[in-house]
């Protein structure tokens, strides 16, 4: 126990006060180099959501072309009534249907049409074809 007329000596020390604001400068700086990690990180989701929903959107658009096939003139015949549509598909790409399709692409829209049609595009001709 104290005497009562002892003072005591004060805790806040020049030295102390000079430590703790070096150590509140150092938790603000902290603090903001955190919050700017997490600014960040929002800013590199928020430009690759944007970039993937932009990119992604190309997968949504569908274009049909219109194109004559004279299938009669290339000797493409099928019965129909006798086989089922998987072999029907098979007969018809044995008999050069999608060959037939790239070329008739060709005759009808240009030169470089037939690399823009999808290469299954000549399925979509035979399920037409035994419909």
């Amino acid at each position: 126990m104290k005497p009562i007329g002892e003072t005591i000596a004060p805790t806040r020390t020049p030295a102390f006060e000079a430590r703790l604001k070096k150590r509140y400068a150092a938790e603000r700086r902290f603090k903001m180099a955190g919050l700017g990690a997490i600014l960040f990180s929002v800013a590199v989701t928020a430009f690759l959501l944007v970039t993937m929903t932009i990119n992604g959107f190309g997968g949504f658009q569908r274009t049909e072309m219109k194109v004559p096939i004279d299938l009669s003139a290339a000797g493409v015949a099928v019965d129909t009534s006798s086989t089922d549509e998987n072999s029907a598909v098979q007969a018809l790409q044995m008999q050069s249907l999608p060959e037939i399709v790239s070329f008739s692409t060709e005759q009808a829209l240009g030169a470089e049409a037939p690399e823009e049609i999808s290469p299954d595009a000549w399925r979509e001709v035979a399920s037409r074809i035994y419909v």
